[in-house]
């Protein structure tokens, strides 16, 4: 054989070589994503594990048993590192959450998902409805249906709407006007004194909103203030991050301005039922007395909310010596101060305006009454 035979025939098995190779690479690729590939998450208990340390770390070696349905105990490994966010210590009798991964029915592998708390979580939901029925008595019932409509407009509106594409903004104005609407007429009934209150949380909720709209263009804020910013972005094709950012600091003022409003109204009204005589004048300069006593609180707890979110931000720029004029101009800061801003405007426009609305409308109807 010549050497252009030798050659001829390397070249050939070479490419045979890679014909094949091209197969197997296609084969098991068409396989893998043939396969299906499930997951599902279960309430689990640590009943056993074993610890073993390691150079830079603890290996758990974990029986977690299934709380409810089939009661299976399944075994996994824990990998415990100290002062690591979202890595957990697990002891026996842990109440965990355990993600199972199957591929084609079969089980592939059990993991830590996290520490279950959902069960806590309901418990402690159940003492405030508790709380709020033997305190408010029919009244505490109201607001829990309040409760139960804010959150059904909230996960089943407002959420799927911003998800569809619809403008975030107007949706949470939408939404905040309707759950304010909702939450007067349950709690105050249908009489001036709710008109008063749905008029005056309108008008404080129209001008945070108004605000927000107005400084956040100023301040140029691009609504990436968190990772979960970042991540809806990317997962969830949302891309009018300011709008959502701004939809959120609308729903935010709802809660403290509806507040004030529905206080100012009821002690307006209530004035009013104990002296039907007094004047329209009297009657809003009582209302203004009791709204600034309310608005001396209010405030605070809006912006002390509002900080305290931004906390642990501000600590570690403080522990890495940062310039305060770099804290001071950071979006997520400039996002938090007009988030607690525009709030605390709301509240304190819709002081006056409640006062005005209640005194007017209530000393008008005893002006027709007599």
């Amino acid at each position: 054989m010549n050497s252009d035979s030798v050659r001829r025939w390397i070249s050939m098995k070479r490419f045979s070589l890679f014909a094949f190779s091209c197969c197997l690479v296609l084969v098991w690729t068409v396989a893998v994503a043939a396969s299906t590939i499930t997951y599902q998450y279960h309430r689990a208990r640590v009943v056993d594990l074993l610890n073993v340390q390691r150079s830079d770390h603890i290996e758990q070696q974990v029986s977690a048993k299934i709380q409810g349905g089939s009661g299976e105990v399944l075994t996994f490994v824990n990998y415990y590192v100290e002062d690591i966010p979202g890595v957990y210590y697990l002891d026996v009798g842990s109440r965990i959450l355990l993600g199972l991964q199957y591929q084609d029915g079969d089980l592939l592998s059990v993991y830590l998902q996290d520490l279950a708390r959902d069960r806590s979580m309901i418990v402690l939901a159940a003492v405030f409805a508790l709380l709020l029925v033997l305190v408010g008595r029919l009244q505490g019932l109201r607001t829990l249906l309040t409760l139960c409509v804010a959150a059904a407009a909230l996960v089943y509106i407002l959420l799927p709407a911003i998800l569809a594409g619809h403008d975030p903004i107007l949706a949470s104005t939408a939404t905040a006007g309707a759950i304010a609407l909702v939450t007067i007429l349950v709690v105050g009934g249908w009489n001036l004194k709710s008109l008063a209150a749905i008029l005056g949380t309108l008008s404080g909720v129209l001008v945070a909103g108004f605000l927000t709209l107005w400084f956040g263009a100023i301040l140029e804020l691009t609504g990436f203030t968190s990772e979960e910013a970042h991540m809806l972005r990317v997962y969830g094709g949302i891309t009018d991050l300011r709008g959502v950012l701004f939809g959120g600091i609308i729903l935010g003022s709802l809660g403290a301005v509806t507040d004030v409003g529905m206080s100012i109204a009821s002690a307006a009204a209530e004035i009013h039922r104990t002296n039907r005589a007094i004047t329209r004048s009297a009657l809003f300069r009582s209302a203004m007395n009791v709204g600034r006593d309310i608005m001396g609180t209010m405030a605070n707890t809006l912006i002390l909310a509002y900080v305290g979110t931004t906390l642990p931000l501000l600590l570690l720029m403080l522990h890495l010596e940062t310039d305060w004029l770099v804290i001071a101009n950071m979006n997520i800061v400039a996002a938090e101060m007009l988030r607690g801003m525009a709030g605390s405007i709301g509240l304190v426009v819709s002081i006056p305006c409640t006062a005005l609305i209640a005194a007017s409308i209530l000393t008008k109807q005893t002006t027709e009454a007599d």
